[in-house]
């Protein structure tokens, strides 16, 4: 991600749940596609074709939907319904405080 940080141009994509939604269309491209290179993020590294097995991409394309779910509901201002999507993205470690 501090990869990612360092290479966009943020005020674009508005905030990080909106360049995670976007990170994983992306990939989702590249899978489906073939190498994709960003046209509205300045400088973003190209996203390479990822080999995965059919499993792994059922598991990837539930991940893919959930994160958009997150960040819609993010959008409308519904952060608890949200934090239950990231959950199924990055695990319910993710919602614990620190």
């Amino acid at each position: 991600m501090r990869a990612f940080l360092l290479r966009s141009d943020l005020p674009n994509l508005g905030s990080i749940s909106r360049a995670t939604a976007i990170a994983f269309d992306a990939v989702q491209t590249a899978v489906l596609n073939g190498n994709q290179t960003s046209l509205f993020v300045k400088g973003a590294p190209p996203v390479e074709c990822a080999h995965m097995l059919p499993d792994e991409l059922l598991r990837f394309f539930a991940a893919r939907n959930a994160a958009q779910k997150a960040f819609e509901f993010e959008e409308q201002g519904n952060a608890d319904e949200a934090v239950k999507y990231w959950c199924f993205v990055f695990g319910d470690f993710f919602a614990k405080d620190k």
